[in-house]
């Protein structure tokens, strides 16, 4: 291959490239810059104050632990309804119902 021809490869090649580089006109696409922005001022605000407000922090949590314990407590309960009535149905079909006195 001989310097010319490869001098016109290189010469097409840039000027496609010309074509495809040419600066566009890129626009900032501000929805997702003040999404971002709401994001991490509403989580920087709200984990800010519990980090500094001790009594704001201390009643936050006990609030979460309650519900955490109202749901586990309810599901515990509801399994342990669910076991006895089962249990019960199974006596009752074997003719070995306890009777508490």
């Amino acid at each position: 291959m001989s310097y010319a021809s490869l001098y016109g490869v290189f010469k097409h090649y840039v000027i496609w490239n010309q074509k495809d580089s040419e600066p566009k006109d890129e626009e900032i696409e501000w929805e997702y810059v003040f999404a971002a922005l709401g994001y991490v001022l509403g989580f920087g605000s709200v984990a800010w104050t519990l980090l500094c407000c001790l009594r704001l922090r201390e009643r936050y949590f006990e609030k979460i632990e309650e519900a955490v314990d109202k749901i586990f407590y309810e599901r515990g309960r509801r399994r342990r309804h669910e076991r006895r009535r089962v249990r019960r149905r199974e006596e009752r079909r074997n003719g070995l119902r306890r009777h508490h006195h």
